[in-house]
C-alpha cells in the first residue's frame, strides 16, 4: 500500500517513540474508521488478484521489491 497511499482526513499526528532513546523514530497521520475501513477494502481487492497468481509469478514480484 505505501505505493498508493489512501489520503486520511485527520489533520492530527502520532509519533513512535524508540523507549531507549525517546526520539521520535517516525510520525504518522492519524486515520479515521472510515480511512481505515477504506484501505481494508483495498488490501481485500488486492489480495483477490495476487492469491490467483502462481507461486513462481508471485516470486517474481517478491525478488523485485526486495
Amino acid at each position: 500500500m505505501r505505493e498508493h497511499p489512501l489520503p486520511s482526513r485527520q489533520s492530527s499526528w502520532f509519533e513512535t517513540i524508540n523507549p531507549a532513546t525517546g526520539k521520535t523514530l517516525r510520525r504518522y497521520k492519524s486515520s479515521t474508521k472510515s480511512d481505515v475501513d477504506k484501505a481494508v477494502a483495498k488490501a481485500k481487492k488486492a489480495f483477490e488478484k495476487w492469491r490467483q497468481l502462481s507461486p513462481n509469478k508471485r516470486a517474481i514480484y517478491l525478488e523485485r521489491t526486495a
